[in-house]
């Protein structure tokens, strides 16, 4: 089996960012900010979740604090493999160990990064989806990763396995189990800066978390910096039952009138 050797995290790392891969347009997400290179950035990707096995990331209590910096000795992967059970799991009441999957280090999966970590399926036993069909879902998923910024973070050389990369053909079937049309369409995959006829584009919203050692002026006042995992789709969801709320509220009284 092939090897590689490179060089990885030692010390705390105080500027990072969590989260999906890309979004759901393909896209490569990017942890740099105005005044970081993306260079700097070293990554890590996972066929799971991503944890911190001392911090809880997920949870509001982390980011009362100035410290955000982790250790990637800290960090797991909790990678998803063979058959997994379907339905709705409960969620956990801390995020320092895997809901999900086996807990693998992170620091050990140095070799699968944002370069070469492609789509992968899972599937779910005895799973509801589609037109009411119950059976095996196999959704693909998108990598998780962490993004670390090692510039002025002490490092040391480990050599690892080869990474073992299947690259899916194109999806046949969407996230809900529906063909997926054959019809080919254009679409933007990114917002540009000037409005055109058919109106603009933006790019699609996925939740990262980013964590910065000590935070201070406009370079963390316009990031979720605070946000953990699938709050910014509840209060969406919020804003929306309010929306229909206020609806109801008017053709109820257009009726009575």
């Amino acid at each position: 089996m092939s090897s590689i050797t490179t060089a990885i995290p030692t010390g705390p790392i105080e500027t990072w960012c969590v989260g999906a891969m890309q979004f759901f347009d393909g896209t490569k997400y990017q942890c740099a900010n105005g005044t970081q290179k993306e260079s700097d950035f070293q990554t890590f990707c996972c066929n799971g979740e991503i944890i911190n096995s001392v911090h809880d990331i997920w949870k509001p209590a982390f980011w009362k604090g100035k410290d955000h910096s982790v250790n990637l000795s800290d960090m797991v992967c909790c990678g998803i493999s063979g058959p997994q059970a379907g339905g709705i799991l409960p969620l956990p009441s801390a995020n320092t160990m895997c809901n999900q999957g086996s807990p693998t280090p992170l620091a050990s999966l140095a070799a699968t990064n944002t370069d070469n970590a492609q789509l992968f399926p899972v599937t779910y036993t005895s799973a509801s989806f589609g037109d009411n069909t119950v059976g095996d879902f196999i959704p693909t998923n998108t990598p998780n990763c962490f993004w670390a910024y090692t510039e002025s973070v002490p490092t040391k050389e480990v050599t690892l396995p080869a990474p073992d990369i299947t690259t899916l053909p194109p999806p046949t079937t969407d996230a809900f189990g529906f063909p997926i049309p054959t019809t080919s369409a254009t679409r933007p995959t990114s917002a540009s800066g000037s409005d055109s006829g058919s109106g603009s584009t933006t790019t699609p919203p996925t939740t990262v978390l980013t964590g910065t050692a000590v935070q201070s002026g406009s370079d963390t006042s316009s990031t979720a910096t605070t946000t953990p995992s699938g709050a910014g789709s509840v209060h969406a969801g919020v804003r929306k039952g309010y929306l229909y709320a206020g609806l109801g509220l008017v053709v109820t009284s257009l009726l009575w009138s």
